[in-house]
């Protein structure tokens, strides 16, 4: 039986696929986790007894949030007749599913879709998901059906492309030094479903 190449044979392309699948087996993928506080928003929309009071106070904390819940409430689709520059008057306008909808893809775009390496595609990644997540929500809201879960479901759907790139990201140097993008996507396509499946899981 021939010996495997030594890592000095190997291709840029070869050395980081091999050390993604070791990754994989070897459980050693860094899943990004999004911000308590998104995580706090997500379920006091859910508690019936909560008010917009307390979600006033939990945006807050998150300036990023609080930053994208202004700016919708003031673009064409939610502004009344005048500008709103209060964060309590901008969460009463929008309401709670709508604010529980931002927390989330503010937290995952932040936390999962930023990759500066990849900017130019992530933007593409990011996009997509979005739309996706918009057009599941219509489609739950036509048919009746849970319209958050399928918001998420619609978000999340490809959520191991990005995840997948950061695993690239957080290769040493010496391995990837090499790879190009056209690579790198290519090894995306191929691990994307594995990692994905990894993420829903954790």
């Amino acid at each position: 039986m021939p010996n495997e190449p030594s890592s000095l044979t190997l291709t840029p392309f070869e050395l980081t696929r091999k050390a993604l699948m070791k990754a994989l087996e070897y459980d050693e993928l860094r899943i990004p986790v999004l911000p308590q506080v998104a995580h706090e928003i997500l379920a006091l929309t859910r508690d019936p007894d909560s008010d917009l009071s307390d979600l006033s106070s939990l945006i807050y904390q998150d300036q990023s949030i609080a930053s994208r819940v202004l700016h919708i409430s003031n673009s064409a689709a939610f502004a009344g007749m005048e500008r709103i520059d209060s964060l309590d008057m901008a969460v009463s306008r929008l309401g709670m599913r709508l604010l529980s909808e931002i927390a989330l893809s503010v937290s995952i775009e932040k936390n999962i879709f930023d990759i500066p390496e990849y900017r130019t595609e992530v933007k593409w990644l990011w996009q997509h998901a979005l739309a996706s997540a918009l057009f599941a929500k219509e489609i739950g809201d036509i048919l009746r059906l849970n319209g958050e879960g399928l918001y998420i479901c619609g978000l999340l759907h490809a959520i191991g492309k990005p995840v997948t790139l950061l695993a690239l990201k957080d290769l040493p140097s010496e391995i990837r030094s090499g790879l190009t993008k056209e690579e790198a996507f290519l090894l995306v396509e191929e691990f994307s479903i594995s990692v994905g499946t990894i993420v829903t899981r954790q």
